[in-house]
């Protein structure tokens, strides 16, 4: 039952993802006379995307726990790492097709971009997050093992 549970929300939880992403895309088709007013489109977008993979990640992370709990299978922790490690590569790549839209039309102030810097770091501390979880559930099932014999 929580195997069909998740592959549903998984499902759910991609198209949404894929959905968001394809909206940073559209805004290649706006039309303006200008390249400073696809600017703040494009920020919206790439904001939108990042807040709503970020709740994603936390939902799947949540959602993932409870069927640990339930089936004690600690595969299921790789789904939320997974979403995490997407979410963080398009939002890279987003933050990364800006910078260099604003550098091709004038609109650069100098400086360099992060976005590889922060995904790594963001991908760093989800993998730090995955194996502090895994090792929580490894201790909360070898001290319920106990308790129960």
């Amino acid at each position: 039952m929580y195997k069909k549970i998740t592959f549903i929300i998984i499902l759910i939880f991609s198209l949404f993802l894929y959905y968001v992403a394809r909206k940073y895309d559209a805004v290649n088709a706006l039309k303006f006379a200008f390249a400073k007013d696809y600017v703040p489109f494009y920020e919206a977008a790439a904001d939108e995307f990042w807040i709503v993979g970020i709740f994603i990640c936390f939902a799947s992370w949540v959602w993932v726990d409870v069927v640990v709990i339930k089936t004690k299978q600690l595969f299921w922790l790789w789904i939320p790492f997974l979403f995490i490690i997407v979410v963080t590569i398009t939002n890279t790549n987003h933050e990364e097709k800006l910078f260099h839209f604003k550098k091709a039309n004038g609109l650069w102030k100098g400086g360099f971009s992060l976005s590889y810097v922060f995904g790594i770091g963001v991908i760093i501390i989800a993998g730090i997050t995955l194996i502090i979880n895994y090792l929580a559930f490894k201790w909360y099932f070898s001290k319920a093992d106990k308790l129960i014999s």
